[in-house]
């Protein structure tokens, strides 16, 4: 077998959702000839660690774990709090002219030494330990190709500089855009630093043999500012796998067949937002037209407006937020429940990765987003339903609709939704395209 070297920030048992594309590629990359090997950080980097996803790898790759550098800020916090300790604390002087414009000079200087700190992000420190691991992986193991994956783009930084060192074949793969949200970042920015970051983009995808997006949308944007992008890009969606919805409950453990359930699983975040499904479910529940008591919306995941807006609305009693799962167990509560809730507003070029999910469940979809990548996907499936910003009257209908369906026991959809669209979004064949690059 010819051999691969993945490079990938997120890696099970890592529990972020970005872990889980390079893991599918190293489980199906060796039925197209390709033997990979993982280059990855150690796990007690990761917040929150999954254990259950790394029964796909089994005795499969070799996966290297390694440290990073400390961030120069974090010790310097450090030292300063230690210090601060230390010394008996002075009266306050007041405020003078002086004070306040060295205080404004200190501000810039912290600013623009924090957003050098975090160019290309908060992960650089991982990049001078990483090279030097990777190259020597390369060689000892003859690899043949290499795979970064970003976010986080300092992935795409050790690509860079790997690509010079071995001259191996290159291929960036990009689960987000680089620079796009920037203005949304909270991270500190300045002119040099967005110059700066601006040209580790360009070099990236000058320099890599291949460069893949997981979306068309995401693909044109990316044609439009590099045009010499156009002869060497491919689109790999992330999919779904089989093997993780094969023998679940879905015949065994049915909803609660006096409670309509809808389901939301995944972060929201940035311009993501549930308020209009609630404010609705809200009203329909005031107005008498759907029983407090027949339904449940759960909410798994980083959520933290959620609780808050429930509460405003008079939703506590219905609404539950469930900070962590474990992935096993989301796919169990996805087959026990009754309508499942994507919310993508504000990310055109992007698809979540829980609508993959969604798909392979086979339940009913209610997407909220506007024209973009995942209203394109959404429209192709006959279980979903899209609904726009102004499309309230549309989502009135649509869960009274829902709700009656329910009623009479005919919400479960997995037989209408088999079509073609099911094998092409499996993990074996976006890996054969995978393949198809590298060979």
């Amino acid at each position: 077998m010819r051999k691969i070297l993945i490079v990938s920030y997120h890696f099970p048992p890592d529990a972020s959702v970005g872990g889980m594309r390079p893991a599918k590629f190293a489980k199906y990359l060796p039925q197209f000839g390709w033997e990979p090997i993982i280059l990855t950080v150690r796990q007690h980097y990761h917040p929150l660690t999954d254990p259950s996803k790394l029964k796909d790898l089994g005795l499969g790759p070799r996966v290297y774990r390694t440290r990073m550098l400390p961030q120069p800020g974090r010790l310097y916090l450090t030292l300063k709090t230690r210090v601060r300790k230390a010394t008996p604390e002075r009266a306050s002087t007041p405020v003078t002219a002086s004070s306040s414009s060295n205080r404004g000079v200190l501000s810039f200087i912290r600013r623009a030494l924090v957003s050098l700190e975090c160019l290309p992000d908060d992960k650089q420190v991982w990049i001078p330990a990483a090279v030097p691991i990777a190259a020597k992986i390369i060689r000892h193991h003859n690899v043949d190709a290499f795979l970064t994956t970003g976010p986080p783009m300092s992935c795409h930084v050790i690509g860079l500089l790997l690509k010079a060192i071995t001259e191996r074949q290159w291929i960036a793969d990009f689960r987000d855009p680089w620079l796009l949200h920037r203005e949304e970042s909270v991270v500190p920015s300045t002119a040099f630093s967005r110059a700066a970051e601006a040209w580790l983009e360009k070099k990236t995808m000058l320099n890599a043999d291949s460069v893949v997006f997981t979306t068309d949308r995401m693909q044109a944007y990316m044609h439009q500012r590099y045009p010499f992008l156009t002869s060497k890009t491919a689109v790999i969606l992330n999919g779904y796998d089989p093997s993780d919805f094969n023998g679940g409950p879905t015949g065994a453990c049915r909803s609660d067949r006096d409670t309509l359930t809808l389901t939301h699983t995944g972060s929201i975040y940035q311009q993501r937002s549930a308020e209009s499904l609630l404010r609705c479910l809200s009203d329909l529940i005031h107005a008498g037209r759907i029983p407090r008591a027949r339904v449940r919306v759960n909410f798994v995941g980083f959520t933290p407006t959620v609780r808050e807006c429930a509460t405003q609305l008079d939703l506590a009693d219905v609404v539950t937020v469930i900070d962590f799962m474990k992935y096993e167990e989301c796919v169990d509560l996805l087959h026990r429940s009754d309508v499942l809730l994507l919310f993508a507003q504000g990310q055109p070029l992007q698809i979540p990765t829980k609508l993959y999910d969604y798909i392979a469940v086979g339940k009913p979809i209610l997407v909220f987003a506007e024209d973009g990548a995942t209203a394109d996907l959404a429209s192709r499936l006959p279980c979903a339903t899209v609904v726009g910003p102004q499309d309230g009257e549309l989502l009135e209908a649509k869960l009274m609709e829902m709700y009656w369906q329910f009623q009479r026991g005919g919400l479960d959809v997995r037989e209408s939704t088999t079509n073609g669209i099911h094998r092409e979004l499996t993990k074996v064949e976006l890996t054969r395209k995978l393949a198809n690059l590298l060979n």
